[in-house]
């Protein structure tokens, strides 16, 4: 009788082990982020380089919440592009948040937001969003891989890599050549859980950043 007991007790103890085990396995496979191997692809002979100078990124982010009334939507740019561009082929773009700009007053009117942001919210907005709810200690950049769309030349498909995680996007691009430049334009509207990211809040959620964020950019090359 006790040995059967000692067996009851011994199966118990091992298929509560097997589960503990698998559960922990499950749980680092989902935890770990791999590096996307065209992450550190060097520029193919004829690529040209972006030119950082005339190049640019917005991020329109917008309020959410029952107390929105209370916030601001904001724009945050970056001039500090950098990458490469493979003719109508493909492109790799970096864009580092460290060095994003927080409500520049000529954007903010070009997106019909006249009211001007006091000093102490941009630096609030700056330590929330970027350091807190994109942790860019950690992360410090997006880099996106842009391939081309067989027999659709309007079409894009845009590889965006933030915090270990890929997502895929079909992008509009209208791309223009003049005098050996390049100059590629367009825009969409990504999710922040789509990489796992919480959009951030205060007060119980009633006033908050909106998942969805805008992007518009405009991208030239070197001579």
């Amino acid at each position: 009788m006790l040995t059967k007991i000692f067996k009851l007790i011994l199966s118990v103890c091992t298929f509560f082990l097997i589960q503990s085990c698998t559960q922990l396995t499950n749980e680092s496979s989902n935890s770990l982020r791999q590096t996307p191997a065209w992450l550190n692809l060097p520029p193919p002979k004829q690529a040209k380089l972006i030119d950082s100078s005339s190049s640019m990124l917005t991020i329109f982010v917008k309020k959410s919440g029952l107390l929105q009334v209370l916030g601001h939507d904001h724009v945050i740019a970056t001039h500090d592009l950098s990458g490469w561009v493979l003719g109508h082929e493909q492109a790799l773009i970096t864009l580092p948040l460290t060095l994003l700009t927080i409500d520049e007053a000529n954007l903010r009117t070009k997106f019909n937001l006249n009211a001007e942001v006091p000093e102490d919210a941009k630096i609030g907005t700056r330590e929330n969003m970027l350091e807190k709810m994109l942790d860019s200690k950690t992360y410090p950049s997006i880099n996106i891989r842009v391939i081309s769309i067989e027999n659709d030349p309007s079409r894009f498909r845009a590889d965006v890599y933030f915090q270990g995680v890929v997502r895929q996007y079909i992008l509009p691009l209208k791309i223009s050549e003049d005098k050996n430049l390049m100059k590629i334009s367009g825009q969409q509207v990504i999710r922040l859980s789509d990489f796992g990211v919480k959009p951030f809040s205060i007060l119980g959620g009633a006033l908050s950043v909106d998942d969805q964020l805008s992007i518009n950019f405009e991208i030239n090359t070197k001579p």
